[in-house]
């Protein structure tokens, strides 16, 4: 009896310890078999996502102010531009790459099958149409984060997602181009796996705005003036009250007076602009001397194009030798350089 009921526990014992290796291989087999599902092709490939954070390229506003070779804006990334040529950048305008966020919802590992990102509809094929002159599109770039810049179309197995890519490209407008707003028509982004494709689209858009027209107004006279053995300067403000300076320098208050230089400018309604110097240089009309004026100053600041037009005065600073030459002295004289005055829009 005792034998019969040892050998029924013997054989008890070693079903539960088949029951609980059957267990544990089926545990294994299950968790494999979850693993795989969560990372199976089938299921990755649908699950590619791509989305916008910015809708496109914008290029921003700009005038083009007269005929040069290769004008061109370019945008550089991280919401900068460049310029080349007579282009004028108008600031506070919106401008941007195309960035976009590339993710899949399904598991980390859908990267190790790869992917393949694309521009089957390529911006440089699309150019920006508006009131004027087509504008043409050219050199997109495409950089994607850990793989930096990339020739489309580009395969490659990303370690993690989600993945930041960024669009640039440049843009040529043509001398005279006509005010507005410019678009392109849709281009397309895509990102691929196994033949199922994702897409997102995207616009170039850009603002055209009048040319910065400059007319010069009263010519700046420095009127009658005198220099002592050690020369000096004499200073003008935009009202055309004249200083001396340092040095041995002196104005003829009972001689003619001074006079600023005033300029009209034309432009935009309700843009701003700021002004530009380069230094000219005054010629005697009787002998080779000279004078140089400098450190310009003006009534620009704060002024808004109220209309589309405004004016400012200018005053600067006049430099004499010791013991300056007689005569009578200007930027218009043979061998004088006129100082020239330069706006652009802010």
């Amino acid at each position: 009896m005792n034998t019969f009921l040892n050998n029924r526990k013997l054989n008890g014992d070693q079903c539960n310890i088949s029951f609980k290796r059957l267990l544990l291989v089926c545990f294994l087999l299950s968790t494999l078999s979850n693993y795989a599902a969560a990372a199976s092709l089938k299921q990755c490939k649908g699950k590619w996502r791509l989305n916008n954070i910015t809708t496109g390229m914008s290029f921003g506003t700009f005038s083009i102010e007269s005929p040069a070779a290769a004008s061109t804006i370019a945008l550089t990334g991280g919401g900068a531009r460049t310029s080349t040529g007579s282009i004028d950048l108008v600031s506070g305008s919106a401008i941007n790459s195309h960035q976009l966020e590339i993710n899949n919802t399904q598991s980390f590992d859908c990267g190790l099958y790869g992917i393949t990102i694309d521009l089957p509809k390529h911006p440089d094929s699309k150019p920006m149409r508006g009131p004027g002159t087509d504008i043409a599109i050219s050199n997109t770039q495409v950089v994607i984060s850990g793989e930096g810049l990339v020739t489309l179309p580009y395969t490659f197995f990303p370690p993690s997602v989600p993945l930041n890519m960024e669009i640039t490209s440049t843009m040529t407008p043509t001398a005279g181009q006509t005010s507005g707003a410019y678009a392109s028509r849709n281009y397309q982004v895509t990102v691929e796996q196994d033949g199922r494709s994702r897409k997102k689209n995207g616009k170039s858009t850009a603002v055209a705005i009048t040319p910065l027209a400059l007319t010069a107004g009263v010519a700046m006279n420095f009127g009658q003036i005198a220099s002592g053995s050690m020369g000096g300067t004499l200073i003008m403000d935009a009202s055309g009250a004249r200083s001396a300076g340092s040095g041995d320098a002196d104005v003829v208050n009972d001689g003619t007076a001074g006079t600023a230089g005033t300029f009209f400018v034309v432009g935009d309604v309700g843009l701003t602009f700021s002004v530009t110097y380069a230094d000219g240089v005054l010629r005697n009309n009787l002998d080779a001397s000279t004078m140089m004026i400098s450190s310009f100053t003006d009534t620009s600041a704060g002024l808004v194009l109220t209309g589309g037009s405004d004016s400012f005065s200018v005053g600067a600073t006049l430099t004499l030798n010791g013991l300056q030459s007689k005569g009578d002295y200007s930027t218009a004289n043979p061998g004088g350089t006129p100082y020239s005055v330069t706006v652009n829009y802010d």
